[in-house]
């Protein structure tokens, strides 16, 4: 079997499917979305963002506590945090090194602004909405791709879908995944009941109904985090 060059006739079916949209579906370059201000203090946005679906996480990170959300390496909840204060800040880079600096993630590295604003250009190149165009939407900054759309996240679900070891593992799971907890506790549904297969069962009447699940999740390609739960 030969491998060889055939991106024309890529292209030529590309063109025959998609017609001239095929460019039109990829959203708009993360550059070109703008900064939008957030006319609120520092006090209040800490407060919105930590009541947010992850605020658990971003107060851990605030306190400096990274380890225990299981990062590799402090540089990596670094960029982490970044993104998040790119979100809540309107990608108002000026002020994401500001409140950086002041949370317990700052350290002697930190001082140099090459390393900070660094992060901070990085993080707003490849951020999507922010807090600022959304308005009053408490959203997960951290579940927000480019391009992603301006509409608030669902609400999550009630304390009562997590009852049992199934919530429990959902949530030993969720500081160390950006997926929605929702999300995570479908798959842990799905997964176990495929592994218990046909032999555990209940019945209704003559009926046999088993423990497996079947799921779909829809969101957004590279924004809804499907594949990360």
């Amino acid at each position: 079997m030969n491998i060889e060059d055939r991106q024309a006739q890529l292209d030529a079916l590309c063109q025959q499917v998609f017609g001239n949209g095929a460019q039109a579906s990829a959203g708009p370059d993360p550059d070109e979305i703008p900064a939008r201000s957030v006319s609120l203090s520092d006090e209040e946005l800490l407060a919105k963002a930590m009541r947010a679906i992850n605020g658990e996480k971003f107060g851990a990170l605030w306190e400096g506590h990274w380890e225990d959300l299981g990062y590799t390496s402090q540089s990596e909840a670094d960029l982490a945090f970044m993104g998040m204060l790119a979100f809540w800040t309107g990608k108002d880079e000026a002020r994401m090194v500001a409140l950086f600096r002041k949370s317990g993630l700052m350290r002697k590295k930190a001082e140099r602004d090459d390393y900070v604003f660094g992060m901070a250009r990085k993080t707003v190149a490849s951020a999507g909405g922010s807090y600022g165009a959304i308005g009053a939407n408490e959203a997960s900054p951290g579940l927000l791709g480019p391009g992603a759309p301006t509409s608030p996240w669902p609400q999550p679900l009630d304390e009562a879908a997590f009852h049992g070891p199934a919530g429990e593992l959902v949530r030993a799971i969720e500081p160390h995944s950006e997926g929605d907890p929702a999300a995570l506790l479908t798959d842990v549904l799905v997964a176990v009941g495929s592994i218990f297969g046909s032999d555990a069962h209940m019945l209704v009447e003559a009926d046999k109904h088993p423990s497996r699940l079947f799921a779909v999740q829809v969101g957004e390609t590279a924004k809804a985090r499907k594949g990360t739960s």
